[in-house]
């Protein structure tokens, strides 16, 4: 039984709550991330075959799966942007986040983001990377926060470009 009103929604639904006042390129920014990272807010990593979903947004799911395709490793990967739960503490405590709602999630997508660009370009703004259309740089520095940006970077600005027109 699912436990909350968001749940089942897609990455595409039109949901994106959160802190008001997204601009067209943040939000599209955070669509973009989600499309390849996962199906809806309450998606987690299920290893082989389609992904899970959890019941709960009180907290990060915390459901650690092995990697088949990396022999000894495994992801407790959860939500619309697939957080592992250490970078969700991290961003949780940041923000002073008191749960894995999908307003949240979202919170946390963008300050991750933000946290990434910074920290790849000292003194340079993501929103203003955006506004600019430099998409190039985005994907640089996000590909070390998101695997689906890092696998195909060309493919996450090619989305980026036509989520933003």
């Amino acid at each position: 039984m699912l436990l909350s009103p968001y749940d089942g929604m897609l990455p595409d639904s039109g949901l994106l709550a959160g802190p008001a006042g997204y601009a067209p390129g943040q939000r599209a920014l955070l669509d973009v991330i989600a499309g390849g990272e996962a199906q809806s807010y309450n998606t987690r990593f299920n290893g082989n075959g389609p992904s899970a979903t959890f019941d709960s947004y009180d907290d990060h799911p915390r459901q650690l799966v092995p990697i088949p395709w990396m022999r000894g490793y495994k992801s407790d990967a959860a939500g619309r942007y697939q957080f592992i739960s250490t970078t969700w503490d991290k961003l949780k405590n940041q923000l002073g986040l008191t749960d894995f709602t999908p307003p949240n999630q979202d919170a946390a997508a963008w300050q991750n983001a933000q946290n990434a660009f910074s920290a790849r370009y000292p003194g340079q703004d993501l929103s203003a990377a955006l506004a600019a259309r430099q998409y190039g740089p985005v994907a640089s520095a996000l590909g070390s926060e998101w695997a689906s940006i890092q696998r195909d970077p060309q493919s996450f600005i090619n989305r980026l470009q036509a989520g933003s027109t």
